[in-house]
């Protein structure tokens, strides 16, 4: 970088201070420096020359000019910048300076600025936003009102930076005239001054807890009522102060109370505090409950109350009293606790510090509860029920880094980390619309990603909940808390251990700094529960409506204050958020003094120089058209800015706006650089002509001897070379000729054998595939052929077999007929004298007849199986239809087997019928009666069997001898020949073709046909017995 640089130097006490580069060399850097004392501005410091290590190159450079109303319009933003122009503009008066159009910067006077907050500014800021004030957030967010959108402003900063006078500010810029309404809403705020705000070290006016006030609106702007929410009262206060510290303001206005006498209250002493005497705030405070409705005699007894919980410190008695109990019982109370378990009640002792800390936690609920009534009032008093758009105001504790961190330090900066992750995202918003505003290319701009610390405080087994989880345990510990953490996070980049020795700390790496907490007594703070005896026994009190809404599930401090600030940020999400920063500028409460150091360390805390430089990320560095045309558009012979920009910067990061030139990171660096060399350049110029002049006269003299020796020497190598060049070349052309011949022959010949070893491998593996097919064919054809004719030798054995029983059945049969015969001829020689030798004779007569029919129907058999030993000779003949002829003999021996349990079942009868007519013989007239039954059934039993031989069409010749042996005429029941013929011939398969006929239609299950239905009951039932025989047989 070029001399005369205006840059910024590190300095211990301001921690950045201009100055202007005189000379650097080697890493040391020779300054004209600006060092001016904490209580004098810039203008009046004089300069001072110092010595400082470092790169001119690396250091923030000043910007021209370094004091604007807008931080954004800073052409180098760095935090050298914003705290140069924050400090400049406290001198000058004016406190207020602007990021953006929705953030402001408000560095705290000490001191009121009439001229700032009057009548005619109100009214100016009312038109147009000229200069940075609170009063352009309130007007912007006042505009949103009027469209009919919800609006938040978020007001945020350390204990006396002026958050909550500035929320006054706005406060009272926003309820606008002094109606009825906005009157009782002003009127609130002084008394919650009063029981929420208290002196400490740091602020004489300082609030102890958060709160979140709503405006409601109606549609045409006018202000109809408020409300508001608390968060995180400190209760510790009532209890303890510090050195220096006092309580909570309204218990010094307190009547007939000696406060300096008192346990709870330190030796701090009386005074006026903003301009307000004690015994004033008292009275503002009181005069603000009447105005909210509260009547005298509530006041009066919210007094008591006060009184109570501070004297509880001191006299238990007086306590008692005023809070309407036995003094007996309060005491009991507080020396005694009960336990029950299970179902059994114990009554412990508490020890003395048992003894105090009931105490003091009795006297911090009373008066957080009463604190809670006093919202309540207000809110009554200023509530409404419909509206069209409302605007809140949040007052929020800042981020706090003290030496020892303590539990309500932990959930302040849980507060800012959900704060500071919407403040990021917002502001993202409002750098995306200045982008589209300047019609530049817009890119995605990483911004400080706060999951992770999140993560560690409020998600599933972070802070809170393993906090809760040991306050819920029985035997939980702050040691345990602290080793739990260690174990689950130590992967979390936000996690960290401040002291490897120390068992009762760790740190979070906030997005402002690493703090380190100590958790002792983190568990009793966090139940913070009264006892179930204190509770009952104030509900029996003169304060017992404060206990009704009791909530017995005793929710922890940590998982409540979660709840409800997640539940703040929903709401605020769904609002248009605007932000105000308040800084402190000095510990003395001084309106002259402004300690650098602070002030900067509050910045990185409030996320301010975060929030510029995330405004910045894509373009770090801005300036307008015209300062940019001057400053560098002699680098170049562009006229106009988009010209210069890209012959000056190429390739690199920028962007042309409709008003200003957007640089990238680096990128103003390189056009110093190129203007620095610009000057070097122009300085050295002339001595470079006139040296350069002077060479030439001498360079052209031996240039053109030069020329002609090389040009000479040339000549020769040039043909020399060109010979051997032809040469070569002829030689290289028939080699490379050469090479492909024998290359193209190759591949040829490859060709060739390639194509000839490709048709006999083919060849061959068509043979081999047609090989194995037809040997399979063969395979399978000769086991299919062997399996049908085992099963077709199988059949005829079984053939003959069924045969060979017949002829057996038949001479058995036979035999007994003989027997029967001569047992007959026995009885007719026994019975020819009597009167019954005649039927007797006839009987006989007919008994023989029977007998020669069955014989004539066992020869007939006899025939039929020779008929079907015939039959099978032709079936070896027809192998074409093996299979089928095999499955036809199979039902025919089936139905032979049938027929021949018919004839056993007849023979058996017969054998019935011929020990009947012993009987009849034997019993005369009975037996010929019985005989006579057994000779109808024994007809009706013919009768089926002539069927059955009918239907299955059995030979002709058979079938008439079994009807001539039934004594039954040829054509019984006018049966005709031709369709019983021509139903038989229509039988397929096997017995088809024995019988004569074709293979028309199946005969299993087939309709009965006219005829059929003509023969009557006896025949229909003949053909029932058929199908089922069919159907046994086919299955």
């Amino acid at each position: 970088m070029a001399d005369r640089a205006a840059i910024y130097v590190q300095d211990d006490r301001l921690v950045w201070a201009p100055a202007t580069v005189l000379q650097q060399s080697a890493g040391k850097l020779v300054v004209k420096a600006r060092r001016p004392a904490n209580d004098a501005s810039l203008e009046s410091c004089p300069y001072v020359e110092l010595q400082t290590e470092g790169d001119a190159s690396t250091l923030p450079q000043q910007n021209t000019p370094a004091i604007v109303e807008d931080l954004v319009s800073l052409d180098r933003l760095h935090e050298a910048s914003v705290l140069w122009c924050l400090r400049e503009r406290f001198f000058r008066g004016k406190p207020y300076t602007r990021t953006g159009d929705d953030i402001v910067v408000a560095v705290n006077p000490f001191k009121w600025l009439p001229q700032l907050y009057d009548a005619q500014t109100r009214e100016r800021y009312g038109e147009k936003q000229e200069e940075a004030h609170a009063y352009a957030i309130s007007n912007r967010a006042f505009r949103g009102v009027l469209d009919g959108r919800d609006q938040s402003i978020l007001v945020s900063g350390e204990s006396g930076a002026g958050k909550t006078e500035t929320v006054k500010i706005l406060l009272r810029h926003l309820c606008g005239d002094s109606s009825d309404v906005a009157s009782r809403v002003l009127d609130a705020a002084p008394l919650l001054e009063s029981f929420g705000n208290a002196k400490t070290i740091r602020n004489d006016n300082s609030s102890r807890f958060g709160k979140f006030t709503r405006l409601r609106y109606d549609g045409h702007g006018r202000l109809r009522g408020s409300d508001c929410e608390t968060y995180l009262l400190e209760k510790s206060r009532v209890v303890a102060q510090a050195p220096g510290e006092r309580t909570y303001h309204c218990a010094y206005g307190i009547p007939d109370l000696d406060v300096a006498a008192l346990h709870y209250v330190t030796a701090s002493q009386r005074g006026t505090i903003e301009g307000l005497t004690d015994e004033d705030r008292h009275s503002q405070a009181w005069a603000s409950l009447a105005k909210c409705g509260v009547s005298a005699k509530d006041r009066d007894s919210l007094i008591d109350m006060l009184k109570a919980v501070f004297l509880l410190g001191d006299s238990t008695d007086e306590a008692a009293s005023l809070l309407g109990v036995p003094a007996d019982s309060l005491k009991t109370a507080l020396k005694e606790r009960t336990v029950t378990v299970r179902r059994e009640t114990t009554i412990v002792q508490r020890t003395p510090a048992e003894r105090t800390a009931a105490r003091d936690a009795l006297a911090k609920e009373l008066y957080a509860r009463c604190f809670d009534w006093v919202v309540a009032l207000t809110n009554e008093a200023t509530s409404v029920d419909a509206w069209e758009a409302s605007c809140g105001l949040l007052d929020i504790f800042g981020f706090e880094s003290f030496p020892i961190n303590r539990f309500e330090q932990l959930c302040i900066n849980y507060a800012n980390e959900r704060l500071q992750e919407k403040f990021c995202r917002d502001l993202f918003r409002s750098v995306q619309a200045e982008y589209e505003d300047e019609g530049i290319p817009f890119e995605p701009i990483a911004f400080p990603d706060a999951a992770a610390a999140l993560k560690l405080l409020e998600g599933p087994m972070g802070i809170v909940d393993v906090l809760d989880e040991e306050c819920a345990r029985p035997g939980g510990s702050e040691l345990a808390l602290v080793s739990k953490l260690k174990t689950l996070h130590d992967d979390n980049q936000r996690f960290y251990v401040p002291d490897k020795f120390s068992a009762n700390k760790f740190g979070v790496r906030h997005y402002a700094e690493p703090v380190s907490y100590t958790v002792d007594g983190w568990c009793e703070r966090n139940r913070d529960a009264l006892h179930a005896d204190l509770v009952e026994l104030m509900k029996k009190s003169s304060v017992s409506s404060l206990f009704e809404t009791d909530d017995k599930r005793q929710k922890t401090v940590a998982s409540k204050f979660r709840r409800r600030l997640k539940t703040l940020l929903e709401d605020v999400s769904r609002t248009e958020t605007r932000y105000v920063r308040c800084v402190k500028p000095n510990s003395e409460a001084s309106s002259s003094l402004f300690d650098a150091p602070s002030v900067c360390a509050q910045l990185r805390c409030a996320g301010v120089v975060a929030a510029v430089e995330m405004t910045r990320a894509g373009y770090p560095n801005r300036s307008g058209h015209a300062a940019f045309l001057a400053r560098y558009g002699r680098l170049t012979s562009e006229s106009d800015v988009e010209s210069v920009a890209r012959s000056l910067l190429g390739e690199r990061r920028h962007a042309v706006g409709k008003t200003r030139v957007y640089l990238g990171p680096g990128v103003l660096e390189f056009l110093e650089r190129l203007l620095s060399t610009a000057h070097a350049r122009s300085a050295t110029s002339v001595n470079t002509c006139a040296r350069r002049y002077l060479q030439l006269r001498r360079f052209s003299v031996l240039r053109q001897t030069a020329i002609l020796v090389q040009r000479r020497r040339r000549g020769f190598v040039r043909r020399r070379a060109f010979v051997s060049l032809v040469a070569a070349s002829i030689t290289l052309q028939a080699v490379a000729r050469s090479r492909r011949a024998r290359k193209a022959t190759k591949h040829k010949r490859r060709r060739v054998s390639a194509t000839r070893l490709a048709a006999w491998a083919k060849t061959r593996s068509e043979l081999h595939k047609f090989t194995r097919v037809r040997d399979a064919s063969v395979r399978i054809q000769t086991l299919v052929r062997r399996v049908l004719a085992v099963l077709f030798v199988e059949k005829l054995r079984r053939n003959a077999i069924e045969r060979q029983k017949m002829e057996n059945q038949l001479d058995e049969l036979r035999r007994r007929l003989d027997e029967e015969k001569e047992q007959r001829e026995r009885v007719e020689r026994r019975l020819s004298s009597d009167t019954l030798t005649d039927e007797s004779t006839r009987m006989l007569d007919y008994l023989r007849t029977e007998v020669v029919a069955l014989t004539r129907t066992c020869d007939a058999l006899r025939r039929e199986n020779d008929i079907l030993r015939t039959h099978h000779e032709r079936g070896q003949q027809a192998r074409a239809s093996a299979q089928q002829s095999v499955a036809a003999v199979a039902a025919h021996v089936r139905f032979l087997g049938d027929k021949n349990a018919s004839i056993k079942n007849e023979n058996r009868q017969l054998l019935k019928a011929t020990a009947v007519l012993k009987e009849e013989l034997a019993m005369r007239q009975a037996i010929y009666l019985n005989q006579v039954a057994q000779n109808a059934k024994l007809r009706r039993v013919m009768e089926s069997m002539v069927d059955t031989a009918d239907v299955r069409g059995c030979d002709r010749s058979l079938l008439e001898e079994l009807r001539v042996m039934a004594d039954l005429p040829l054509h019984e029941d006018s049966i005709d020949e031709e369709p019983v013929v021509a139903g038989v011939d229509q039988r397929p398969g096997f017995f088809g073709r024995l019988f004569g006929g074709s293979q028309k239609r199946s005969w299993i299950g087939n309709a009965p046909s006219p005829g059929d239905k003509a023969r009557g009951p006896t025949h229909a039932r003949s053909q029932r017995l058929s199908r089922v025989d069919a159907s046994t047989t086919f299955e």
